[in-house]
């Protein structure tokens, strides 16, 4: 929900990109979408902050969880 709203298109221009970078990975579907609205230094940071900060990789399978899926299903489909 924070992430939508953060994300809003007649907010783009305002976008913090350091502040969404730092949610956790339920936004991840919500800053993807959004991604292709933002200009090429947001759109870095928030890549970068999905892929290599953001924990995908699970160190143990009692640390899964539900949203590190999602996000890394959503990672999968949308970055080429």
């Amino acid at each position: 929900m924070v992430a939508g709203w953060n994300t809003q298109p007649s907010r783009i221009g305002g976008v913090d990109a350091e502040y969404l970078a730092t949610l956790s990975e339920d936004a991840t579907p919500v800053i993807l979408a959004a991604l292709p609205r933002l200009d090429t230094l947001k759109r870095a940071t928030l890549l970068d902050s999905r892929t290599k900060g953001a924990g995908l990789e699970a160190e143990d399978w009692r640390s899964a969880t539900l949203s590190r899926f999602l996000a890394g299903r959503s990672l999968r489909n949308s970055v080429p």
